[in-house]
């Protein structure tokens, strides 16, 4: 088996192509569609990354816990989790056609993209819950196929449709929601090294209460990063909406390496768990969010207008509040894994469903006023209290200190570059 750096080395490349594509898409799109257009796609997508958690029940996660812990059938397990994911895409798929009116404020157009990126809903969910299982079993290489894919498809076609002067929202929004599914079907080699191990008894009920318990903390944290989109055209305009999903886009640059600790993390605490190791690594990532995200902050004072277009120059504030809310929001992250590892999900969950609460009661006060600034201080608020809230639970319940998630030392300096070196580098041993 890979060790834990090999391991970090391989997912924080698969993490930066996806963010790279975010970086390389956004201004293809704002200025192959302009303001207007640009957020009738975010509108149009949205509804789906919403359903694909919100009806999941926590599937992917459990899929990851039981198959990193061993001792299961991981096939058996997996495949009851896509019957699960199946039964719960109709509703799925139903809620979002009911709700495509009220969520276009009747524009005919984005009623008309919405139901065509439901369609994708059963898809995207099978692709999440094959990933789950790549990653539980270490099958880090599968997952930087299917990401490396992934980006590299999403560039070069909305490339192609907007040099050839064919780039629609109806075109974006195929690219957008299909290419990910067609790069999924790389896990189908996952199915085939999952390979078959001693059945445990109970195997089954333990995936669906250890899902649910994970899905409400899903829903609240997808709620909390992703409802703003959602709701920022009723309460506010398109244009605001382009201009916060320009900002969103900036801003998850400085989450490459908080997404790579923590998936790596979780299957590594499943199997054995150590305060100090996950404590390290969440350090680490705050480190690398703030190194990162200062940087960003920085350059899009000038990036944004130049890259975008004059009339995203008001995506510059919200650029930066979202920044400081993925960085202040690092540790906690780090916390919420190392709750769900310990066989703990309700405890996390309890933190992003107060974390969320918040965030919808900012964003209803906020967004009718200060439009995508004031989403961005409602995420912003939303996080720093579901993050501070795991790291509260964690103290309380396993006597782990809170402050070791946020005492930063040389040596956490040291292993953040010979992470980032190993990975630039492409090497995995």
């Amino acid at each position: 088996m890979k060790t834990l750096r090999a391991r970090v080395g391989v997912n924080l490349t698969s993490n930066a192509a996806l963010t790279l594509v975010g970086f390389f898409t956004a201004p293809l799109l704002a200025r192959g569609l302009g303001v207007g257009g640009r957020g009738e796609v975010v509108a149009a997508i949205a509804p789906l990354a919403l359903c694909a958690t919100a009806f999941n029940f926590g599937m992917p996660a459990a899929v990851t816990y039981f198959v990193a812990r061993g001792g299961y059938r991981a096939r058996a397990v997996l495949a009851r989790a896509g019957w699960v994911m199946l039964a719960a895409s109709v509703p799925a798929m139903g809620a979002t056609f009911a709700a495509r009116s009220w969520l276009s404020s009747g524009n005919g157009d984005l009623t008309r993209l919405i139901s065509l990126s439901s369609v994708a809903i059963f898809p995207t969910m099978l692709v999440s819950l094959l990933q789950a299982a790549a990653i539980g079993r270490d099958l880090w290489g599968h997952v930087l196929a299917e990401r490396v894919t992934s980006a590299v498809l999403r560039v070069i076609l909305l490339a192609l449709l907007m040099f050839g002067g064919h780039l629609t929202p109806t075109n974006a929004v195929v690219v957008l929601c299909w290419v990910p599914v067609l790069a999924g079907t790389v896990y189908l080699f996952t199915w085939r090294a999952l390979g078959e191990v001693a059945v445990k008894t109970g195997a089954s009920h333990g995936l669906m209460r250890f899902g649910v318990q994970v899905w409400v903390g899903s829903v609240s944290g997808l709620l909390l990063s992703r409802l703003d989109q959602l709701l920022i055209v009723p309460l506010a305009s398109t244009a605001a909406l382009g201009h916060y999903a320009v900002a969103v886009s900036l801003s998850e640059v400085a989450l490459i390496v908080n997404s790579t600790f923590r998936e790596v993390m979780v299957t590594e605490a499943t199997r054995w768990f150590d305060g100090v190791r996950l404590a390290a690594a969440s350090r680490i990532s705050t480190v690398a969010a703030l190194a990162i995200g200062a940087g960003c902050a920085a350059a899009s004072w000038v990036a944004i207008p130049v890259l975008f277009g004059p009339a995203f120059e008001a995506a510059v504030m919200p650029t930066w509040i979202l920044i400081l809310a993925v960085i202040l929001g690092s540790p906690g992250s780090l916390a919420g894994v190392a709750l769900m590892a310990l066989g703990q999900p309700g405890l996390r969950s309890c933190s992003q469903a107060v974390g969320c609460a918040i965030n919808v009661a900012a964003l209803v006060v906020l967004v009718p006023t200060f439009g995508a600034v004031g989403a961005a201080l409602a995420t912003l608020v939303g996080n720093m209290t579901a993050a501070n809230l795991a790291i509260y639970w964690l103290k309380t319940r396993h006597s782990v200190m809170a402050r070791d998630f946020y005492r930063i030392s040389r040596s956490d300096l040291v292993a953040l570059t010979e992470t980032a070196s190993r990975a630039f580098r492409g090497r995995s041993g």
